[in-house]
């Protein structure tokens, strides 16, 4: 395939065209800073899966003491 032709099988993303392989490094390690960042701790995870376990009314209830 020459480099002109586009190739229909990879997904061009927008704002990521990239020079060389150290500017993907890059992208990549901030990338995964912040999903890391962004990811609940095993304590929200347990809160967010105790929460949609519980009735509509107990919901209702936190979301209330929440301020929502």
């Amino acid at each position: 395939m020459e480099e002109d032709e586009f190739d229909s099988s990879q997904l061009e993303l927008p704002g990521l065209a990239f020079s060389s392989s150290e500017d993907l490094t890059v992208a990549l390690d901030e990338l995964e800073q912040e999903i890391s960042r962004i990811q609940l701790s095993d304590e929200e995870r347990e809160l967010l899966r105790r929460f949609r376990k519980a009735t509509e009314d107990n919901r209702r209830m936190v979301l209330q003491l929440l301020g929502r």
